[in-house]
């Protein structure tokens, strides 16, 4: 495997000529060998990660691929600055979006090769998923707002390219049973329409299932997607976790940190277990109070967590008596006006928050 094009796509998605593009083409072949060199790249590090500032720590993407070029045209290209990804790469969608996807797949595949069947034949009608991409690409039809792909091809790739640079966590949108409903594995069809993207999807969620799944900065700032877990009492839990890692069990240490929430009117925990009558419940994951914050943090000698999972506005919320800080890097997303990264500094204190929109 070729790190030649993995330097190729990265510089493709980070040119000029891609913040001109609605969706930039990109080749199976390259996604294919990206996965492969992702997945080594993650495991040449510990299942948690223990890392020293300066660094900036960025919250959700969720497909917003030009804002993500934004942040790091505010923030700094990698390895000039390093960064700590908190999870949620692939889009979120809601059943509005994945029906207008699906009229729209309808509309361009379907309905032209009707009208144009008696003019064409289906030699000529045929399109590799390649060339397929190239016409998305030029004319601008589909989708304009999800760009999960890109989004994941960019990070994964600067991964591979700087491994000390950028650190990517796993979130509760790294899981293939949750991105399959909420527009990623929709994002994959309408993007290689061949046999070959139900292969494509699979080595993506295959190289999530690499990810580690938190992370400690300059041993005072605990960083993971959702939050803690009663389960989780010390870091050697995660330590010890194998990877790859693909079943989260509903009621694991592991599924707790990708979807747990804080609450400041809530001690201890509150099992997230009635989402049809309680707005706050999400399903999966608790809600944890202050003292169990406190209680972990002590535990463990950290000093602060820091985790994504929540569109906040203003783009940052502390919580929790200020020990609980929730970073949102995904502008203009439920109304939310700006994305946000915080800026530690080498030795583990906050410096402030950059927003960028």
């Amino acid at each position: 495997m070729s790190t030649d094009l993995v330097k190729s796509l990265v510089t493709k998605l980070m040119s000029d000529d891609a913040s001109r593009k609605k969706v930039v083409a990109i080749h199976p072949a390259q996604v294919l060998n990206l996965c492969t060199l992702a997945k080594k790249s993650f495991l040449r590090q510990p299942s948690l990660l223990e890392i020293d500032g300066p660094l900036r720590i960025c919250g959700d993407i969720h497909g917003q691929f030009h804002d993500l070029r934004t942040l790091f045209r505010v923030g700094g290209a990698p390895p000039k600055t390093r960064y700590l990804f908190l999870g949620d790469y692939a889009s979120f969608a809601g059943i509005t979006k994945i029906l207008c996807w699906n009229l729209a797949n309808f509309f361009i595949s379907v309905l032209p090769s009707v009208c144009i069947s008696r003019a064409v034949t289906p030699t000529k009608r045929r399109k590799s998923a390649w060339r397929r991409q190239q016409s998305y690409e030029n004319n601008d039809f589909v989708d304009r707002g999800q760009n999960s792909l890109e989004v994941i091809c960019l990070l994964l790739g600067l991964k591979v390219l700087h491994p000390d640079s950028v650190f990517l966590l796993r979130g509760n949108h790294e899981v293939s049973s949750v991105n399959e409903g909420h527009g990623f594995y929709s994002e994959i069809k309408r993007r290689f329409r061949t046999k070959g993207y139900q292969e494509i999807y699979a080595r993506i969620n295959q190289t999530f299932d690499y990810m580690p799944l938190a992370g400690v900065v300059s041993s005072k700032i605990f960083c993971v997607h959702g939050g803690i877990s009663p389960k989780l009492r010390d870091l050697d839990q995660i330590r010890n976790m194998r990877r790859p890692k693909s079943n989260f069990y509903e009621k694991s240490w592991a599924s707790d940190v990708l979807w747990s929430d804080p609450a400041d009117d809530i001690a201890t925990w509150e099992r997230q277990s009635h989402p049809d009558t309680n707005p706050r419940h999400r399903g999966a994951g608790y809600l944890y109070g202050g003292v169990a914050l406190d209680e972990f943090l002590t535990r463990n000698d950290l000093r602060l967590l820091a985790r994504g999972h929540e569109c906040v506005e203003g783009g940052y919320l502390y919580q929790l008596g200020r020990k609980c800080v929730t970073i949102f890097s995904a502008p203009s997303y439920c109304g939310n006006s700006h994305g946000v990264m915080m800026r530690v500094s080498r030795t583990g204190n906050v410096l402030g928050f950059t927003t960028f929109k």
